[in-house]
């Protein structure tokens, strides 16, 4: 530390002289001043120290002076400073988060770099380090490895490293190689004897298990954090250690152990101020009282929490709290304040999908400005080359200038000096002047092949600036594309916003005629009640399910089970379908053909389920009258379900177009309410488990599907 601060004073000594000396030169010349004094060893340590020192004094960079500094270093090929300025520039962008700039920066210096010195490896570093604040992982894990390739690395730095690595991995979602970057990570915070790095890394680890869902792993690291935080007295370790054995008893059912290290960790953290675990240690503390219908006590946490919650709080934990509260108010009865809980979360849901938008949006613009800029960085660097080919060239001509011309004046006095034996050295002098001929020659020959190389170096850049032509355009059709999607997205958003207000209205309306205390129309505006929040539970459920589809979180979980018993569920499944959708009227008929007690299947029993719900669901919901008929078969290696009924059917148009995202079909009488969503899921899934759909319909008779799984 002491170095450190004498090193900083010796700096701002000699910046201090220097612009005595100077006078009133711009402040990049003292900057330029310092750094051709580092120049012959390339310390780029030094020179981040220097500068970082120097942004503090001048956070506004001159860019016309700078560039001026850059031609002179070009004109006079100094690579060394070249690559110098380039870092610095560099540094100058990232301190104002303008990381794209930068990197374009780092990458133009690390074009310039030669030589293994070790402490290149911050101009990888530096580089990664931005990829992975425009969110771009694999990038930033190219870059990274890059640095660490330097066998002297600064210890700390790559602690830091390895773990930035296991970081990038997680948002891969390649769970495996970010514990061995964590273990890396471990490895090299024990070597300096860092004890907290060492707790925070093993706290990440038993997060990346929980993540790939593997709890008896992440419950042995979490455990070993805890208890390594306690003998170090670490209690930021200790609460976030308690508040992950919490998360991990609730993924895993353990409700009663949830609550108590989810308590313990509340506990810890009101104690030593820790503001994030406080905050969201009731969000789950609640969840976990609702899954044990302790309403009360999950309605207290969960309100306190939405005091605690501010602007900085995702929406997603606000949507999952407000869904907690409905539910707890919902079980206590008191629908007044459902109603109004509701309200406000459909206002986050619509602030979900509108930030959603955006941010898909800014997702598309940022990569077409970045691969524009890695493009134009290429071209830049390709007419550095070009140029400094001309420069090497160009000194050739020179030096053999100068050399011809030494020889001819050797030449002239020789012949002066030698007039009078002219006879007798003639041989000698026509020797010579063939010499020269063939020197002469080479000249030529040299002079064409520059001429040569700079016609493919013109032809080279044509080509290359078609590339770029062609990449724009492709880059244009991809712009146009998100635009589609956006679209479509928009009007989903609109439709969703649509059927979650429609049921909301129906609650409202009719709880407000129940309040009239009449026993005749009680029963009946109930069942309405009923029906419409089942249809709200039905879209939020289907919104949730369409956002794990696109973020690829639906894993697939092969494993033997029962057929008798899986149709068991499915019929219950479809009373509690028609019981919802008041649909007792119409008769559920169920075959089984083949099965016996002892038959068995294998496939994800739990995806399946969800396929047979969307199909059983629409059957009832597009149905008046008659009824819907399951037929359950088994054929050798085949298992064939069919769900027929004998509701509105569809036009052959509708067949060819059914499984497109968000279609809802109508009848000329009556429409009937839906986002479209149920179909697309099944499309999603059936894809994931390989089943083959069948499907057949006569508008006004019904319709049948048949599902066969191999």
């Amino acid at each position: 530390m002491k170095k450190l601060l004498r090193f900083s004073f010796i700096v701002l000594l000699i910046l201090s002289f220097q612009k005595l000396m100077l006078g009133q030169s711009s402040e990049l010349q003292y900057l330029s001043h310092l750094i051709k004094e580092n120049s012959d060893t390339l310390n780029f340590n030094k020179i981040d120290s220097i500068t970082t020192l120097f942004i503090s004094q001048h956070p506004k960079i001159d860019e016309t002076e700078f560039q001026k500094q850059i031609n002179n270093l070009y004109t006079e090929d100094n690579l060394e400073q070249l690559v110098i300025y380039y870092f610095i520039s560099g540094l100058y962008y990232e301190k104002d988060a303008n990381y794209i700039t930068a990197i374009k920066a780092y990458l133009t210096s690390i074009e310039f770099i030669t030589g293994s010195n070790s402490n290149n490896y911050l101009v990888y570093y530096k580089t990664a380090f931005c990829y992975e604040r425009l969110g771009y992982s694999q990038k930033a894990i190219d870059y990274y490895l890059k640095s660490v390739a330097y066998p002297d690395i600064n210890a700390n730095k790559l602690v830091e490293i390895y773990k930035n690595l296991g970081n990038c991995s997680i948002g891969l979602k390649k769970y495996k190689q970010s514990i061995k970057y964590y273990d890396k990570s471990y490895q090299a915070a024990e070597l300096i004897a860092d004890t907290i790095t060492m707790i925070k890394t093993v706290i990440n680890s038993g997060n990346t298990y929980l993540r790939a869902k593997n709890y008896p792993k992440a419950t042995e690291l979490t455990n070993k954090a805890y208890h390594f935080a306690k003998e170090n007295n670490y209690y930021l370790g200790m609460a976030f250690s308690k508040f992950n054995l919490g998360l991990i008893e609730l993924e895993t059912n353990n409700y009663q152990n949830a609550t108590k290290n989810l308590k313990e960790a509340l506990s810890i953290a009101q104690k030593y101020s820790i503001n994030y675990i406080f905050v969201n240690s009731h969000l789950f503390i609640a969840k976990s009282y609702l899954k044990q219908k302790k309403y009360r006590k999950s309605l207290n946490y969960i309100d306190k929490y939405i005091e605690l919650a501010d602007s900085e709080t995702p929406n997603s934990q606000k949507l999952s709290a407000f869904t907690i509260r409905s539910e707890a108010l919902l079980n206590l009865g008191n629908y007044s304040l459902v109603i109004r809980n509701n309200a406000r979360l459909i206002n986050v849901v619509d602030s979900i999908l509108a930030s959603n938008q955006e941010k898909y949006l800014k997702n598309i613009e940022s990569t077409k400005t970045l691969e524009k800029n890695i493009i134009e960085n290429k071209l830049l660097s390709k007419e550095l080359e070009i140029n400094r080919l001309k420069i090497i060239q160009s000194k050739r001509i020179l030096w053999l200038s100068i050399f011809v011309f030494a020889l001819l004046i050797i030449i002239i006095a020789q012949l002066f000096y030698t007039r009078k034996k002219q006879n007798k050295y003639l041989n000698k002098i026509l020797y010579k002047n063939r010499i020269i001929a063939e020197k002469n020659s080479e000249i030529s020959q040299q002079s064409e092949e520059v001429i040569r190389t700079n016609e493919s170096l013109v032809e080279y850049q044509q080509k290359l600036e078609t590339k770029v032509n062609d990449r724009t355009k492709e880059l244009n059709a991809a712009l146009e594309h998100a635009k589609q999607e956006s679209e479509l997205k928009s009007a989903f958003l609109k439709n969703i916003s649509h059927e979650i207000r429609t049921p909301l209205n129906g609650i409202v309306g009719f709880v407000q005629i129940i309040s009239l205390n009449n026993p005749e129309i009680e029963e009946k505006y109930l069942k309405i009640i009923q029906q419409n929040s089942y249809d709200l539970t039905n879209t939020v459920d289907n919104i949730i399910e369409l956002a794990e589809i696109e973020t690829s979180e639906i894993k697939v979980d092969v494993l033997k089970f029962r057929i008798a018993s899986f149709i068991e569920e499915i019929e219950k499944k479809s009373f509690y379908v028609r019981q919802n959708l008041v649909k007792e009227d119409i008769d559920l008929k169920l075959n089984r053909n083949n099965i016996k007690q002892e038959s068995h299947w294998t496939t994800d029993k739990k995806l399946l389920s969800k396929i047979l719900y969307h199909l059983i669901h629409n059957a009832f919901k597009y149905t008046e009258k008659g009824n819907v008929t399951l037929d359950f078969n088994l054929d050798n290696s085949k298992l064939s379900i069919r769900i027929s009924d004998t509701g509105i059917g569809m036009d052959k148009e509708y067949l060819v177009k059914i499984f497109d995202q968000f279609l809802k079909i109508e009848n000329q009488e009556k429409l009937f309410r839906g986002t479209g969503a149920g179909l697309t899921i099944v499309k999603y899934l059936s894809q994931k488990l390989n089943v083959i759909i069948n499907i057949q319909s006569v508008p006004g008779k019904g319709t049948s599907i048949l599902l066969t799984l191999s």
